[in-house]
């Protein structure tokens, strides 16, 4: 594998290395392993031990990372929401073109039947006198030249509408792109969440038992503390062992020989304590029980008596 051709390299390459180990490094034996592949002279063996809390130019980047990552998630979500307010946009148009298109064929439908009765109704005046036709005709001139001046009224009308609509699209104003600010909570933390942990559950809560910080009996020729000085940094991480004892499952946790003892003395209690209860329950027993308290009860008035 890359990693035991890496193992292999760093023997024979005196340069400077980043052994980023998680459990190893948090484990002694393993920790011991891991120096041996550094037991030459090129080598000074240093131990940086950064723990507590955080100096102010870590927060700084966390900071500017966490509000990297907000300001995209951000983002995204605006331009989703931006196209689906276009699509509404032409959604909306598309249905108020089809009404008004409905509208202006029934109009139209409308004037043709007006103007087909109107027809009908001048052949049969037609028979009459010519000067009643005369008049019909300039009726129906007058009627026509109605009909066309309400068109183009209903025409510009309808301009206006269109014009008034785009004025209104043209007023709505848009959605400005939010600008992502850290709450007062995200303010607080001091490192980033990641999706997949350094070490998973399982791992961490049958390892973190044998955790400790690195000394100079692991082979180090230097510990160094970057955050929280020596003593501060041990506090810190008995709390967290602590803390990890209450939160963690212990899968590998095996009852010891005092709690099997214990277990033992406490079955044959209970099954003596079911016996009884059994027998106290017993019918027949019960039965007998009481004829002997009756007994006894004759037998203490038999010698009040006498």
């Amino acid at each position: 594998s890359v990693r035991r051709v890496l193992n292999a390299f760093v023997a024979t390459q005196p340069r400077n290395y980043v052994v980023m180990e998680v459990k190893s490094n948090l484990i002694p034996e393993e920790r011991s392993e891991l120096m041996k592949k550094f037991n030459t002279p090129l080598f000074k063996k240093v131990a940086q031990v950064t723990m507590g809390e955080p100096a102010a130019e870590f927060k700084k980047k966390v900071l500017d990372e966490v509000l990297k990552e907000k300001q995209e998630l951000e983002e995204k979500a605006w331009k989703v929401r931006k196209v689906e307010t276009e699509r509404k946009k032409l959604m909306e148009a598309r249905v108020k073109e089809m009404e008004e298109a409905r509208k202006k064929e029934e109009l139209k439908r409308a004037k043709e039947e007006a103007l087909r009765a109107a027809d009908a109704a001048g052949t049969k005046e037609g028979e009459e006198k010519q000067e009643g036709d005369e008049e019909m005709k300039t009726e129906d001139g007058e009627k026509k030249e109605e009909d066309v001046k309400e068109e183009v009224k209903e025409e510009v009308k309808d301009k206006e509408m269109k014009e008034e609509v785009k004025e209104e699209q043209k007023e709505e104003e848009e959605e400005p792109m939010p600008v992502a600010e850290l709450t007062e909570e995200e303010k607080k933390q001091n490192f980033r969440k990641k999706v997949a942990p350094d070490l998973t559950p399982v791992n961490l809560s049958n390892e973190f038992a044998k955790f400790s910080l690195p000394i100079g009996e692991d082979g180090f020729d230097d510990v160094r503390f970057s955050w929280h000085p020596k003593d501060k940094s041990e506090k810190y991480f008995k709390d967290w062992i602590k803390k990890q004892k209450i939160m963690c499952k212990m899968d590998d946790l095996v009852p010891g020989e005092w709690f099997k003892q214990r277990w033992t003395e406490w079955q044959k209690v209970l099954a003596e304590w079911h016996t009884t209860t059994t027998e106290y329950n017993d019918p027949v027993k019960r039965a007998m029980r009481e004829a002997e308290a009756e007994e006894v009860k004759w037998r203490a008035e038999e010698e009040k008596k006498a």
